[in-house]
């Protein structure tokens, strides 16, 4: 089935914009001794952009595809596993509000920071019920129970992690049809770069490239920032087919997934700084920042061989949520210690928090 044949709700205002990345492309080039080049080699495209109801990142084309199953199926629930910080969740909870859907999360553990405390206390002003599970094994329990309850229980419908699947995906495909539209398919970059989590993103760009014909132009340069076990190309497989059956122009770039999930280092935390400071570009450290590192060390590895690089684009997952703007509508019973409502396994995590 094409995606124009699927249950859609609409998310996305427009086209993500599609921006080169100059100040980037001269640093780099400037490192190396060479002259940077007149024409834009280093681009973004700009999936950080804001949509309805305050919805932005890659989760946006993914869930206009999965509510729009889970409202024609009638659902009343939306489950869904991550991480403590969870940005898909965030974003779940923000489209099941537009669309009059409850919803429930079972979140396993991650490094602390106040991000991962102001989500917390965001899931819970959007009306989020929080699992808590203190270990993967305990958290994988409970999402078998999820999965369970959405097969038997057509008012609750399962969000696989990170919203890909066979639907979410489909977001995706349509994305590269949009990124053809933008560039023209002569045009198009030789490289794209995309953090390898959940996959969804990766196996719809993949896909798109082959149901346009134009994967022998493109290579998909998927970046894991988990661990190898959970970003396989067998699982990427499972969610393109049967539009790429063929995986000829993807990589699967590993040495990013350090220190761990949701857990930065210097050099990712140093990018960062890098893209603030010359193209005034935000990244975060579990996604989008160790797939910019990975950017990073491809450019300046062909700048040593060749002296250039191939035009080269950085699909840019992450959204900055206003999550100030959400806890601060929600009426607290007790505005000076908000935790109180949460969970009281997350607790401890508040203890001497001025946030």
């Amino acid at each position: 089935m094409s995606a124009s044949e699927l249950p859609r709700v609409r998310i996305l205002t427009g086209p993500t914009p599609l921006e080169p990345l100059p100040g980037l492309q001269a640093y780099l080039f400037g490192e190396a001794g060479i002259a940077p080049p007149a024409r834009p080699l280093l681009w973004v495209k700009r999936d950080d952009a804001e949509h309805a109801g305050g919805i932005g990142g890659n989760k946006a084309r993914k869930l206009e595809f999965i509510l729009g199953q889970a409202l024609e199926r009638g659902a009343r629930r939306l489950i869904t596993p991550g991480m403590l910080g969870s940005n898909h969740a965030l974003t779940l909870a923000l489209a099941a509000r537009l669309h009059g859907l409850r919803v429930r999360f079972i979140l396993g553990p991650q490094p602390i920071t106040d991000d991962v405390r102001m989500k917390l206390l965001a899931f819970h002003a959007l009306g989020a019920e929080l699992v808590i599970r203190g270990n993967l094994i305990s958290m994988g329990l409970s999402m078998g129970a999820a999965q369970l309850r959405s097969a038997l229980e057509r008012d609750e419908y399962y969000v696989p992690t990170g919203g890909s699947s066979r639907e979410g995906m489909q977001g995706y495909r349509l994305a590269f049809e949009e990124l053809c539209t933008q560039t023209g398919r002569a045009d198009l970059p030789a490289l794209i770069y995309v953090p390898y989590g959940s996959g969804g993103t990766a196996a719809g760009l993949l896909a798109g490239a082959r149901a346009s014909g134009l994967s022998n132009q493109v290579r998909i340069e998927a970046v894991r920032v988990t661990a190898p076990w959970m970003t396989t190309r067998s699982r990427l497989n499972g969610f393109a087919r049967p539009e790429a059956r063929r995986w000829d122009n993807l990589d699967i770039i590993s040495g990013y997934q350090q220190p761990g999930y949701g857990a930065s280092t210097p050099e990712v935390e140093e990018v960062i700084r890098l893209l603030r400071d010359t193209d005034g570009i935000e990244l975060e450290s579990t996604y989008s920042g160790k797939a910019m590192l990975a950017l990073v060390a491809g450019v300046r590895a062909s700048l040593r061989a060749t002296g250039t690089i191939e035009k080269t684009l950085f699909w840019l997952t992450y959204h900055r949520h206003d999550l100030d703007g959400i806890v601060r509508a929600y009426a607290w019973s007790n505005p000076r210690e908000k935790w109180r409502e949460l969970p009281r396994a997350v607790w401890p995590h508040y203890k001497g928090w001025n946030g």
